[in-house]
């Protein structure tokens, strides 16, 4: 009798918990998006999150919050329920980067979130304004040495790709030039547009648009080969920095309590959405190359990207 009520209270729970897994999500879930709108990543993200909310039937709500290169967005979501509803889009400067540029960070990009997927990767362009006086790399290279402290360049924010590619840039030419922080992508392109920046590693889809419109000149690309979008527009490497390898890919993690059922869900989801031909052609346009794959692959990949970064801030510190 005993095994029989053990049996059927067994069985029990498990209905419960298939039936609560079967019903993920039953309401709205809550993005927390590092930088202000309109971005290379925003806009990453909402592509996706516009088709995962129609394809979970439920309300996906996207939040900008600026700020700390990215990792007061990571810290408010930590903060919030472990349930599958609170998301946090995490990239390489708030989880690869950031460990290694604030002694103080709240979280431990390893051990306080959980991987979900990467949504994708874009490389950048060095470019400065189109009434600017460079030309070429070379140009602002030898204004910038024999003009110490007089450059001065924009990024998204502290710890953002585009502040560690200057310092990339500074510590490999030994060069003394500005950083001018701001509060995520959009302003950063505002200020460089205005110019009220000298130069700044724009992503490059905020770039292309403006460098395609006569707006902004590019100097040069941060990838190993040349951008597709900008096939005229040569790499860093080609130009006097070998090696320089500056791309930068946008994620997204939970809290690290969140059930795996509910990972697994938004995993497979991330997947499709970033498998279809129609994401692929709004990736492909705006310079993005969408990634994907399992939350353990993400895992080993965050861990890799770390150990590059420590390398290349320590190089930068040091110099």
């Amino acid at each position: 009798m005993i095994n029989t009520i053990s049996r059927l209270a067994a069985a029990a729970v498990f209905a419960v918990a298939t039936t609560a897994t079967a019903q993920y999500p039953t309401r709205q879930i809550q993005v927390y998006m590092p930088g202000a709108p309109g971005g290379s990543f925003d806009t990453m993200t909402r592509l996706v999150t516009t088709k995962l909310a129609d394809n979970l039937k439920q309300p996906v709500v996207v939040e900008n919050i600026p700020g700390a290169g990215g990792t007061l967005a990571i810290d408010r979501c930590l903060k919030a329920e472990a349930d599958g509803y609170n998301v946090c889009i995490g990239y390489v400067g708030n989880l690869a980067i950031a460990p290694y540029l604030y002694p103080d960070l709240k979280y431990d990009p390893v051990k306080d979130v959980k991987p979900v997927a990467l949504l994708g990767s874009v490389s950048f362009v060095l470019a400065v304004p189109a009434s600017s006086p460079f030309k070429t790399v070379d140009d602002l290279v030898k204004f910038a040495r024999a003009n110490p402290g007089k450059l001065n360049y924009a990024s998204s924010g502290n710890g953002t790709g585009a502040h560690v590619g200057a310092e990339m840039m500074k510590a490999y030419g030994k060069l003394d030039m500005v950083h001018v922080p701001y509060q995520g992508n959009a302003p950063a392109s505002i200020a460089l547009l205005g110019g009220h920046v000298d130069w700044s590693f724009e992503a490059l889809p905020t770039a292309i648009p403006n460098v395609k419109a006569g707006k902004l000149r590019a100097l040069a690309t941060s990838a190993p080969q040349r951008a597709a979008e900008l096939p005229d527009v040569p790499t860093m490497a080609e130009q006097g920095f070998p090696g320089f390898d500056l791309q930068s890919w946008v994620a997204v993690v939970v809290p690290a309590k969140t059930p795996d059922s509910a990972i697994r869900v938004l995993n497979a989801e991330i997947n499709k959405i970033l498998a279809s031909p129609e994401l692929k052609q709004q990736y492909a346009t705006r310079g993005a190359v969408p990634m994907g794959g399992t939350p353990e692959q993400f895992a080993t990949y965050l861990k890799s990207e770390m150990a590059q970064y420590g390398k290349v801030m320590g190089k930068a510190k040091a110099d």
